[in-house]
């Protein structure tokens, strides 16, 4: 996030993205890492939630203090807020007859709270509440963010926007899958996408459990002004955690879904070194009428991916990737040789003894 800038947070329902936002100002509040997400001081973070209620929020943070092990006297007094508007309405703009969207008092008394507080950041969750307007119509919709991100210029905090998709399917970093029309896009300064793993991405990481895949979720970068671009997918699953409420009715007492930094499983992961030395010593041979395996699935019955689907038991996805792996290490390389069957050059497969695991 940036001073003076509006981030937008992009994400379906019941995706996570209330989680995300609250796990994230507490991390904030409290000065600690993120993920690999780096905190070095603490900061004032007020949180605008229209979708939840007093309640359902109190249970979300009480079970991520309690996950993250956040003391409430000593961590965030006094740097984590809930705000309100006057009468709970939180509209903070909108568009009148002649398709203007103007402030509303709502967008003042914020603002003069936030100022008076010493908020660092403001989280907003979700755009779509607090405006009233057509938000098919760019102008409207820009019109709408640019109050919002003047409220960051004026008093120089940063403004985190959750915003919900489109319909469909989305794809993980792609800015054009928020809701409404596609302005806002072109105003934020940094946007990201959180979006469930699917069933693809899961073959594609060597995972079978369906629980776990269920309860993980992916935050790609879909724009990154002023910061380098970067590839990288940072990965949170859902842990159930609970809050400690329990009484005679209900002695368990509630739950809530945190969530947690995570790391996917390696693809070689559980793939024992006899299994892999075989593999390998199946694509250095080449097949038995002296043709060399290829990198290519087109090639067919040469494709060496193969291999690893018949030694791993993995799907051809998995296959797939774990022979690109090898290959940006040097382990397998593409040569020139001659093709006996043919009488020919083509390109095969080769084994870098040196690099073998």
């Amino acid at each position: 996030m940036l001073r003076k800038c509006v981030t937008e947070l992009i994400a379906a329902t019941a995706v996570g993205k209330s989680s995300f936002g609250l796990a994230l100002a507490m991390h904030l509040a409290a000065g600690r890492n993120f993920g690999r997400f780096f905190i070095n001081k603490r900061f004032r973070v007020a949180i605008l939630s229209v979708e939840e209620d007093e309640d359902e929020v109190h249970r979300r943070c009480s079970a991520i203090a309690e996950r993250y092990g956040f003391d409430y006297n000593n961590e965030l007094s006094g740097y984590l807020w809930r705000v309100h508007c006057r009468q709970d309405k939180h509209v903070l703009a909108r568009a009148d007859r002649k398709g203007m969207v103007l402030a509303t008092p709502d967008l003042k008394e914020l603002e003069e709270r936030l100022f008076r507080d010493g908020i660092d950041v403001v989280i907003i969750d979700p755009f779509v509440e607090v405006w009233e307007g057509n938000e098919n119509d760019n102008g409207q919709i820009k019109q709408a963010a640019a109050l919002l991100r003047g409220l960051a210029r004026r008093i120089e905090i940063a403004c985190l926007l959750m915003h919900h998709v489109r319909k469909g399917a989305v794809d993980p970093g792609d800015i054009d899958a928020s809701r409404g029309g596609s302005s806002l896009g072109g105003l934020v300064r940094l946007a990201f996408t959180l979006t469930g793993m699917t069933a693809e991405q899961a073959k594609s990481l060597n995972i079978t459990d369906e629980d776990l895949r269920r309860s993980v979720v992916r935050l790609d970068n879909a724009k990154v002004s002023y910061l380098p671009k970067s590839s990288d997918t940072d990965w949170f699953r859902f842990e159930s955690i609970e809050i400690g409420n329990g009484n005679q009715e209900n002695p368990e007492g509630d739950s809530a879904g945190v969530l947690v930094p995570w790391k996917p499983p390696g693809l070689f992961a559980g793939i024992s070194p006899h299994k892999i030395t075989t593999a390998l010593d199946r694509i250095a041979a080449g097949l038995e009428d002296g043709r060399l395996f290829s990198l290519h699935k087109q090639a067919k019955q040469r494709w060496a991916g193969q291999v690893l689907v018949e030694e791993f038991g993995w799907t051809e996805e998995a296959a797939g990737l774990g022979l690109k792996v090898w290959e940006e290490s040097g382990l397998v390389y593409e040569c020139e040789y001659t093709n006996t069957k043919k009488g020919q050059p083509e390109k095969g497969l080769r084994v870098d003894d040196s690099k073998r695991p």
